[in-house]
C-alpha cells in the first residue's frame, strides 16, 4: 500500500528537515551550514516556500515454514 501526499514548507521548516536526511548528516558542520545557506537563498527566490511530494509504503511479509 502506498500513500502519496504533498506538503508546502516555509524555508525555516525545510531547513529544519534537511539536517535529518542521511546525506546531510555526514557533512562537516561548516559544510552543512554553507549548504543550508545556499538552499535558503534559492527557496527565498520562490516566495520562501517549497512544495515536496512525499510517499509512504507499507510492506508486510509472512514467514513460510
Amino acid at each position: 500500500m502506498d500513500r502519496w501526499y504533498r506538503r508546502t514548507y516555509r524555508v525555516d521548516e525545510w531547513l529544519d528537515q534537511l539536517p535529518t536526511h542521511s546525506g546531510h548528516r555526514i557533512l562537516a558542520p561548516e559544510t552543512l551550514d554553507a549548504v543550508l545557506l545556499g538552499i535558503s537563498e534559492v527557496i527565498d527566490r520562490f516566495e520562501g516556500r517549497i512544495t515536496v511530494d512525499h510517499s509512504t509504503s507499507l510492506v508486510t511479509a509472512r514467514r513460510v515454514g
